[in-house]
């Protein structure tokens, strides 16, 4: 009997714990939320720490109030870094953190869906753009309804 109840329990721990480096698909939607730039690039940091091309094909914008939708790969509860270029009256600028001074960021919790919004202002003493809000949840947030914002998709 305690046998039995000793490979339950290895079982269980498996079940639970086995998965947790396994690596899985998240689909991301990435809201360009009342930014005062269109997004012209994004790059995700790799697993190794290397960029990604970009997400957003050349020539192509996330304007004001847009969202697009990817995929990337990687275990739960795993953290990507990632980067932005705005573009500023034909001035591109690579935005890698927010006002704060901390670097933008894609977390993988539970959910295979991760909504992922950033909005871009001109600094009030620069004048330059900067990551003036950057948000992200496994579930769309009760006060932002996803159909305030138009798809697009290339």
């Amino acid at each position: 009997m305690r046998v039995v109840r000793s490979i339950l329990f290895a079982l269980i721990l498996l079940l639970f714990f086995g998965c947790e480096n396994e690596t899985r698909k998240l689909n991301v939607l990435f809201v360009n939320k009342e930014s005062e730039f269109v997004i012209t690039d994004l790059y995700v940091k790799d697993a190794k720490g290397n960029d990604s091309t970009s997400f957003i094909p050349e020539g192509e914008e996330l304007a004001k109030n847009q969202y697009f939708e990817f995929s990337l790969y990687f275990t739960k509860g795993a953290v990507r870094e990632y980067s932005i270029k705005v573009s500023d009256n034909g001035t591109e600028h690579l935005l890698l953190k927010n006002s704060a001074g901390d670097v933008l960021t894609i977390k993988s919790w539970s959910s295979p869906i991760r909504y992922v919004y950033i909005t871009v202002r001109k600094d009030g003493d620069t004048n330059l753009p900067v990551v003036t809000y950057e948000g992200g949840f496994d579930y769309w947030d009760d006060d932002l309804d996803i159909s305030d914002y138009t798809k697009v998709s290339w």
